[in-house]
């Protein structure tokens, strides 16, 4: 039966989305996430109408976000408000640096490493803002979705649950390949926060994919697939439960147009409807 689940399901896929936009991680601006999210700065792949915002800014608060040029790591930490539960949501391959780095690291090294770096050093920075006993989840679709997978892995007692949507998995990748590109980009960065970031992940790399081969790690690992998508067939996803898929009516137009976010959303969005019309529609009678 419907329950929790699919508004749950329905906020997150929203929030993957709205990590595109760049006016929903601006860290200058003091703009509420209502705002943010209706503001019509030319970036991301999904406008919000007032409604849907309005909906989004009464349950969410903005806390902090980094939108790092150096890698073009985006990201948004969320308060939900009347409870103790926070939610980080990355952003996807959205720009050439995307496709051409982080894109080319995760098939070459298992892992889209200059985004992790300043993934890490931006949890950092996060973690101080959480008060004691809060729950954190997390959700990314595409390369975001990779990243999140990687975040649980890195920090598994911190995260609660995350939620990748058509998100590309993790390879076991030998810390040797590593190596080099963690040499790289201390050269770039220099020393300092990222120089740090990225020995800490050269050094703790193995670790993180122990933490995901765990049952109890896998079981808060929920990966929402279109069935057209091959971005998520790209290495391990670790869901206990595998794959829960999603159908959307693009899904069947070819593989690049399932692994828009939108159209998800957009699905989620309907059978959260129907189920709100009839709370004893199955899921499986939508999909």
């Amino acid at each position: 039966i419907i329950t929790n689940n699919i508004e749950n399901a329905t906020d997150y896929g929203l929030l993957a989305v709205a990590v595109y936009k760049d006016s929903v991680v601006d860290e200058l601006s003091s703009d509420t996430f209502e705002t943010r999210l209706t503001a019509n700065d030319g970036g991301g792949q999904s406008y919000f109408s007032a409604e849907l915002a309005t909906e989004l800014g009464i349950k969410y608060s903005y806390v902090d976000s980094m939108n790092d040029s150096a890698s073009d790591f985006q990201a948004v930490l969320l308060h939900e408000n009347l409870t103790n539960k926070y939610v980080i949501a990355i952003r996807g391959t959205a720009s050439l640096s995307d496709t051409v780095i982080a894109d080319t690291q995760i098939g070459t090294l298992g892992i889209a490493f200059n985004q992790a770096v300043s993934m890490k050093v931006f949890m950092d920075r996060v973690k101080p803002q959480l008060p004691q006993g809060a729950e954190l989840d997390v959700t990314g679709h595409s390369l975001g979705g990779h990243l999140t997978t990687i975040l649980m892995g890195m920090e598994p007692d911190l995260v609660n649950n995350i939620y990748t949507w058509n998100g590309a998995g993790v390879l076991d990748t030998p810390i040797s390949d590593l190596t080099q590109t963690v040499v790289d980009a201390i050269n770039i960065w220099g020393t300092g926060v990222y120089s740090e970031a990225a020995q800490y992940i050269l050094d703790n790399y193995d670790s993180f994919i122990s933490e995901l081969k765990k049952s109890s790690v896998q079981d808060r690992i929920t990966n929402y697939v279109v069935g057209a998508d091959i971005v998520s067939e790209i290495g391990t996803n670790y869901s206990a439960d595998g794959e829960t898929f999603i159908y959307t009516e693009t899904e069947n137009v070819n593989s690049a147009v399932a692994h828009f976010s939108s159209p998800i959303t957009d699905a989620l969005l309907l059978q959260r409807l129907m189920g709100e019309i009839d709370s004893s529609v199955i899921y499986t009678d939508l999909i």
